[in-house]
C-alpha cells in the first residue's frame, strides 16, 4: 500500500504501531501504546502531524 499510512497491530491490552511517509519509507520506528485515551490520543496526533507536515491525508491500518 502505498502512503503515508499508520499500521497498527492490536493485541490484547495494548496495540504496536509503525508510521510511513510512503511505501517502506519509515516515518517512526516501531511503538507500543496501551489501550487507553491517552494511548489512542498519541496515535491521533501522530495522524495529525503527519498530515501537516507532508500535506496530506494519512491512511490508518488495522492488523486483520
Amino acid at each position: 500500500m502505498k502512503g503515508p499510512i499508520v499500521s497498527i497491530d492490536v493485541s490484547k491490552g495494548k496495540s504496536d504501531y509503525q508510521a510511513f511517509k510512503d511505501l517502506n519509507v519509515k516515518y517512526t520506528g516501531s511503538r507500543s501504546i496501551k489501550h487507553t485515551k491517552e494511548g489512542f490520543d498519541e496515535i491521533v496526533n501522530l495522524v495529525r502531524e503527519m498530515e501537516k507536515k507532508l500535506e496530506t491525508e494519512v491512511c490508518v491500518v488495522y492488523e486483520a
